[in-house]
């Protein structure tokens, strides 16, 4: 399967994309306790694996899961539990006929959920408040042929590595049922959680894997989605009085 991120783009500089993961979650810590932070708001365009996504279409995520955290099962392993997450058999993707294959499987885990009251539990799937009741359409010349829509409580994945390949890609969302791909909300989500902070996150859909990227896309969904996010600023004080 083929998925690339920025460490498979630039080699020569090793672990880049963790280290830019970690100075993000690092800046927000720092934001949280330097600041009287009420809540975050993080938006940004995503890669869709829903077919009920176009593209310019914004995702008002209700769940998030962090998608990286599985362990390679050896072929014919008896590992598998009943309370275990989906598993991903690699045969089942063989081509041309689907079939048996060494390589085995990849089984989905649970990761650790930090929060200030206990750091013992293990989640796969986050929570997202509060529930957003804004719309926002766009207005520029390429809505005007298809109206972008919003997608209210869609689950998104977020993974350190960012998810080019279309069968894993309909594995996530045949599998988990989500809608977006990409490979920095999770920090955002993490390190709101463990401090308490209300968060939402807002996805524009800019690309899909397997689909060549355009820039007309990416700009689309990144003025639609702040057109979103700049709607429910403005409904704020009637949600959460200041």
């Amino acid at each position: 399967m083929e998925e690339s991120g920025i460490d498979d783009l630039y080699p020569e500089y090793g672990g880049l994309e963790n280290r830019f993961l970690s100075h993000i979650s690092a800046t927000v810590q720092i934001l949280v306790e330097s600041l009287k932070i009420r809540g975050i708001i993080d938006y940004g365009n995503a890669g869709v694996v829903s077919p009920s996504l176009g593209f310019g279409d914004v995702a008002v995520l209700s769940k998030t899961a962090f998608a990286s955290a599985w362990t390679w099962e050896e072929y014919e392993s008896n590992s598998n539990s009943l309370e275990a997450l989906a598993s991903l058999k690699i045969g089942k993707y063989n081509v041309p006929k689907a079939g048996e294959n060494e390589l085995g499987s990849l089984k989905f885990n649970k990761i650790p959920k930090y929060t200030p009251y206990s750091g013992n539990k293990e989640t796969f799937s986050y929570y997202i408040d509060p529930d957003c009741n804004t719309r926002k359409k766009c207005v520029n010349e390429v809505c005007n042929v298809v109206v972008p829509s919003v997608a209210y409580g869609a689950k998104g994945a977020s993974s350190d590595i960012y998810v080019s390949n279309v069968a894993y890609a309909e594995f996530l969302h045949d599998k988990f049922g989500f809608s977006t791909v990409d490979s920095v909300m999770n920090v955002y989500r993490s390190t709101a959680v463990a401090n308490g902070v209300n968060h939402v996150e807002f996805r524009g859909a800019s690309n899909k894997p397997g689909v060549a990227g355009s820039p007309v896309n990416g700009a689309l969904a990144s003025k639609n989605t702040l057109k979103m996010v700049a709607a429910f600023i403005d409904q704020l004080p009637k949600i959460v009085p200041i």
